[in-house]
Order: structure tokens, then C-alpha cells, then sequence
């Protein structure tokens, strides 16, 4: 399980001459093992808020601390391992390589981090298990159908086993019933295999996995008096 503590976290974005403040001093613990719902309206800074986590980006000032390790101090090859081995992301529109089958696409992480060909094979067939989708191992990403893709890539997410998996409106694209079992994907990686799961969405079905909740709006967190922190 990963424990993850934010610190006055500030991030600005410069555009030619303007800038553009995407969070204002954030400061949260998200406790392991966890699924919590990060919810707001549009462009207050939920998806910010992932990518730092993630590794993606670098926050302009303040910290984000991954089993009290501070990302900022990390360099860039650090930062890149960080990404490969602790984080999985699950992404609106599946990110999936199109030319690979579900098994490739499941196979390839493992394959980037070295590892052995024999425990690829094993945890990929367990990962299409567990996501229901055994059956369509050998099926590329145009033969699925859109539920069928993002399953395939809660199991990619997962393929490293990271402590961290981060979803932004994982679905986004889904009709309400491949959503639902989306969701039960997300709920069961925290509840069986203790990972720490940050989720945004708008999906209010939401709240039946979450076992925490925060309001952004405008870069912060809101608390439920509606006053800004």
C-alpha cells in the first residue's frame, strides 16, 4: 500500500505571456489502500492534481510525498522508474497500443521493466482473468468493444503491480453498464490487492467505491462548508 501526502502544492502553467494558476496550495493525505473520489467541475485542477501524483509533471512549488519520498527531489530517470514500477494510469480513452492484442498491450510494461518472460506470461493471463476478458486475449484493440478496451487497460494499469492507480474519467466513453463494472474493477484493485486509487470523475456511480471524497473547485480543496482551504 502507498500512502501519499501533499504539501502546499502549487502548479502554474505559462502560456506565451499569461499564466494560468491550475492549483492553489493544496494540502491532502490520501491513505493506502484506498479508492478516493476527486470530484469538482471541470478545470479546477483534478487532472493537475493526477499527473503530479503521477509523475507526469512537476509542481511549480510545494510537494507531493510518495511513501515519504518527495517527487520533486527525484531526477529524471528516478522519476521515469517512479512511473514504470509505482504508478498505473487508467485514462479516458483506453491508450491502448492498437497494433498489439489485449495480451501484448497486457505484456508490454512487464516487458519495459525486464521482467521474465515466463512470470509475464503468468501475471498477464492472471490480469485478463481477473478483468474477465480471457476469452479475448488474442483480440486487438479495434475487435473489442469500448467496455472491452478499458478492462484491458485497468489490466495493463496493474501489469507492474503499482501501490498507486490513477484514473481520470475512466467511463467517460462507457455506456452506465460497462461503468458500473469499471468501477467494480477500480473498487476490487483497493479492497484485494491494496491499491491506493485516486479517482476523477463525474460519474456519480462514484460513490458506491469510494472510501473518501474531496471537492476541488478552482484549485482547491473545498471542504463541505463550501469555504475554500
Amino acid at each position: 500500500m502507498s500512502d501519499i501526502a501533499i504539501k502546499d502544492l502549487i502548479k502554474v502553467y505559462k502560456m506565451g505571456k499569461i499564466e494560468v494558476i491550475a492549483l492553489r496550495g493544496l494540502d491532502a493525505t490520501f491513505v493506502g489502500g484506498k479508492v478516493t473520489w476527486i470530484r469538482g467541475p471541470s478545470g479546477c485542477g483534478k487532472s493537475t492534481l493526477l499527473n503530479l501524483v503521477g509523475g507526469l509533471d512537476r509542481p511549480t512549488a510545494g510537494s507531493v510525498e510518495v511513501d515519504g519520498v518527495n517527487l520533486s527531489q527525484l531526477s529524471d530517470g528516478d522519476l521515469v522508474a517512479y512511473r514504470r514500477d509505482k504508478v498505473g494510469f487508467v485514462f479516458q480513452f483506453f491508450n491502448l497500443v492498437p497494433v498489439l492484442t489485449a495480451e501484448e498491450n497486457v505484456d508490454l510494461p512487464m516487458r519495459l521493466a525486464g521482467t521474465p518472460a515466463k512470470e509475464r506470461a503468468k501475471r498477464t493471463k492472471e490480469l485478463l482473468e481477473i478483468v474477465g476478458l480471457s476469452k479475448r486475449a488474442a483480440q486487438r484493440p479495434d475487435e473489442l468493444s469500448g467496455g472491452e478496451q478499458q478492462r484491458v487497460a485497468i489490466a495493463v494499469a496493474l501489469s507492474n503491480d503499482p501501490g498507486i492507480l490513477l484514473a481520470d474519467e475512466p467511463t467517460g466513453e462507457l455506456d452506465s453498464e460497462n461503468g458500473k463494472l469499471v468501477m467494480a474493477l477500480l473498487k476490487a484493485a483497493s479492497r484485494d490487492q491494496g491499491k491506493t486509487v485516486l479517482l476523477v470523475t463525474h460519474d456519480p456511480n462514484a460513490n458506491h467505491i469510494a472510501d473518501a471524497t474531496i471537492e476541488m473547485a478552482d484549485g482547491r480543496i473545498v471542504p463541505p462548508s463550501g469555504e475554500a482551504t
